[in-house]
């Protein structure tokens, strides 16, 4: 009886496991087919949404990468540099300091754009990156690589920076002793917000028809030094992703001054600039219209036929 036991018990797993295998197969048989099975497919989809095999089968973009690593890492480097008073403790209400820090990173900016417009489009930071690829003036992929080397950049522009500078370059932020104070937290973010989302609407207007041609960069710049002008005072004027993190990891190094980088007010300067990103980015669709790359396109069905097709308009891209 034990034996017969066995026996059927090894004939019920046998089926079991058949038709566990078959469940197997036509699962993985539906996930292929939804996945692969033709231009209608999820993975085809995506494909087309970030545009991937365009961004990589693009022979410049290595060199643009390059140029948006180096013109970051010599705007943190000499815009970290610039000779104000106490920089590993500023004080941001000093005239002196304020006009330093303004016509400086304006002037350099400025000269950095126009070093990189013709190769890469001068981004030069990560919030502008952001804002012209969510509205499709960039594609989605490339404009990830942006980002990425434009921070690698400030990284970069820091440490060196740090190496031959006493002390390191000056770092964004408030006080210590103002850090868990709202008021102080709210002027810092909403100050970061409306500037960031200022230069950003400056530089898409610049770029996109009828833009300023090559006055574009300098117009750029001048909008960097009003900003900084009216800004530094109350969020030291940052508007750049890539000068927070560079000085907030190269000067980790160092913790012996008050006044040093804060991991904790580098995020409020970080969301906030994401914020003017994001708003900027909705602002350009309605005033300039979607790029080429606009990934929520609205399709129709054409008089023809019952074809799909895609509605685009040519724009130029940032």
């Amino acid at each position: 009886m034990s034996g017969s036991w066995w026996l059927s018990d090894g004939r019920d797993r046998d089926k079991s496991s058949n038709l566990y295998r078959d469940f197997l197969s036509s699962f993985f048989v539906r996930v292929w087919t939804l996945c692969f099975g033709g231009t209608s497919s999820v993975c085809a989809m995506v494909l087309r949404t970030c545009n991937i095999c365009e961004a990589c089968g693009d022979r410049n973009l290595l060199l643009a990468l390059f140029s948006e690593f180096l013109g970051v890492a010599l705007f943190q480097f000499f815009g970290g540099g610039l000779a104000i008073k106490n920089p590993s403790s500023p004080n941001w209400q000093d005239p002196g300091t304020v006009l330093v820090l303004a016509l400086g990173n304006g002037i350099i900016y400025a000269v950095l754009v126009y070093l990189t417009r013709h190769i890469s489009g001068g981004h030069l930071n990560p919030s502008v990156t952001v804002a012209v690829t969510l509205s499709g003036h960039m594609n989605f992929i490339r404009g990830v690589m942006y980002i990425l080397f434009q921070l690698l950049g400030g990284v970069v522009g820091a440490f060196a920076s740090h190496l031959s500078l006493a002390g390191g370059s000056y770092c964004f932020g408030i006080k210590p002793s103002e850090e868990d104070d709202i008021g102080a937290i709210w002027n810092l973010f909403s100050w970061e917000v409306v500037m960031t989302f200022v230069l950003i609407m400056v530089i898409y207007s610049s770029v996109i028809a009828p833009g300023h041609g090559d006055m574009g960069p300098f117009v750029i710049g001048l909008a960097v030094t009003g900003m900084m002008w009216a800004g530094v005072p109350h969020s030291a004027g940052a508007m750049n992703p890539a000068r927070i993190v560079g000085p907030n990891l190269a000067n980790l190094v160092d913790q012996t001054d008050e006044f040093n980088c804060s991991l904790k007010t580098m995020w409020y300067y970080i969301v906030a600039q994401g914020v003017a990103a994001v708003i900027a980015a909705f602002a350009a669709l309605v005033v300039h219209g979607k790029g080429p790359h606009y990934a929520f396109t609205r399709r129709t069905r054409s008089e023809g036929d019952d074809a799909l097709l895609e509605e685009e308009e040519g724009v130029t891209t940032i």
